[in-house]
């Protein structure tokens, strides 16, 4: 009846003891039974319906104490708890110490937290609140640990606690201001997600949030309505879901107040058209942004403009030593830096897509650089002009390698840690076999 699981096993007998089924002989010194009334006795054979059954016939305080912890999570502190209760609910001391007791929960020492035995008695635990209640209980733990936390503690993981809590409950809100503040809750424990790569949670978390905007948001929250709207393209970009993407992006190119704002949305828009192979769509794109950013960018490439802008490169890096290259200023004009993103990004789709036109785009890149400073992409783009300058028909070797250099010690100065395995793909693979013999690589 009990599947050998311990804990089962000690509230059955326990249960047993209570219905005079099962009682200790004092005469003969030992345990009796009715082993005929046991066998007709009607258990659950599931575990969770067994505990809850048992857990109903616990103190009134003493349930209610379960059914609160049970919506903190696996585990907590009871600093948590405290702030979830009201005092005259139920005592803290003897709750904790009836719980430990019974076998429900456990004290961790090293992490100085309560831990449920396990998931199953958790869960036995949550089905003492009855189904129709339980978003209302969600909504109340929530609402009672936001107000109760300082600025400190919701920046912490206990802000995870509150917002799924609150976020089962969100149907219940009634109230504009309510549902903002819970919007901009989803917004940091989305944006904390993504910190922690935790990409998935980020998504539902951001989603939830910009749920609860409603049409006037553009107008009266604006910032909140553009940080989610961004915050969720960045998710959604890395969890694949480039369908969702592509429609959440429409409301907020078409409501933000300047181009400035739509940078990020189109940012995460251009990457999750190259990923998924609508490569015409994206190169427009980037076409038309870098417009808006002040710079041209040809669609169709023909002979003579290629000679042309190949010759105004050379021109352009005549004479240039790597010492010139390190003392370049860093960038700092806003369209600029801009501007050398979604060149990075024509450049990854023209490379698989149309090999011809990425010349040049690095030479765009190259350009920008040496007018307005150096940015961790500029150390791509020096390593790729040098791949180039070791490709072409009559070959500059002594100048790619110079160039793949460069490059690699721009990065180190920026700390661009981000393309070091971009950048070394090409200096080792195209530029220093051309000067270096294979034995002396590393």
């Amino acid at each position: 009846k009990t599947g050998g699981i311990i804990l089962f096993v000690l509230q059955f007998l326990t249960s047993l003891n209570e219905e005079g089924l099962l009682w200790f002989n004092m005469t003969e010194g030992r345990w009796d039974f009715d082993l005929g009334r046991i066998r007709v006795k009607e258990i659950s054979e599931n575990v969770v319906e067994h505990m809850t059954f048992q857990m109903a016939r616990l103190p009134r305080k003493m349930r209610f104490g379960l059914m609160l912890a049970s919506f903190l999570g696996s585990n907590f502190d009871r600093k948590v708890l405290e702030k979830a209760k009201n005092e005259e609910e139920f005592d803290f001391n003897s709750f904790f110490s009836s719980s430990i007791e019974a076998g429900f929960l456990h004290y961790d020492e090293f992490s100085k937290r309560f831990v449920w035995a396990n998931d199953q008695i958790q869960q036995a635990a949550y089905e003492l609140v009855p189904r129709a209640k339980r978003d209302s209980f969600h909504l109340l733990i929530g609402s009672r640990l936001f107000l109760r936390s300082s600025p400190v503690e919701l920046k912490s993981n206990l802000l995870f606690c509150i917002v799924d809590n609150m976020n089962r409950g969100v149907h219940l809100m009634n109230e504009a201001r309510q549902k903002y503040d819970l919007a901009s809750l989803n917004l940091d424990a989305g944006n904390k997600s993504i910190a922690a790569s935790a990409f998935h949670s980020a998504e539902r978390y951001l989603m939830t949030g910009i749920s609860l905007l409603g049409n006037e948001c553009w107008e009266t929250k604006y910032n909140l309505a553009m940080k989610l709207n961004d915050a969720a393209s960045e998710a959604l970009f890395v969890t694949g879901n480039f369908q969702r993407l592509s429609e959440i992006t429409e409301e907020p190119l078409e409501k933000a107040k300047c181009f400035e704002d739509k940078l990020n949305i189109y940012h995460n828009l251009v990457r999750s058209l190259i990923a998924w192979g609508k490569h015409d769509e994206c190169f427009s794109m980037c076409v038309n942004v870098l417009s808006q950013l002040g710079e041209t960018l040809p669609t169709a490439i023909t002979e003579e403009i290629y000679n042309e802008e190949a010759r105004s490169m050379k021109k352009l890096m005549r004479g240039k030593q790597q010492q010139h290259l390190l003392s370049l200023p860093n960038m700092s004009n806003f369209n600029k830096l801009a501007a050398m993103q979604f060149l990075n990004h024509a450049l990854t789709l023209t490379y698989i897509w149309k090999p011809k036109l990425s010349p040049l785009i690095v030479f765009r890149m190259v350009k920008l650089t040496m007018r307005y400073g150096v940015c961790n992409l500029s150390s791509f783009a020096f390593g790729v002009y040098g791949a180039w300058l070791v490709s072409i028909p009559r070959p500059d070797f002594a100048g790619g390698y110079r160039m793949g250099r460069a490059a690699a010690e721009v990065m180190k100065r920026l700390g661009a840690t981000e393309i070091t395995s971009r950048l070394y793909v090409v200096i080792y693979t195209f530029i220093n076999i051309w000067k270096d013999p294979l034995q002396g690589e590393h």
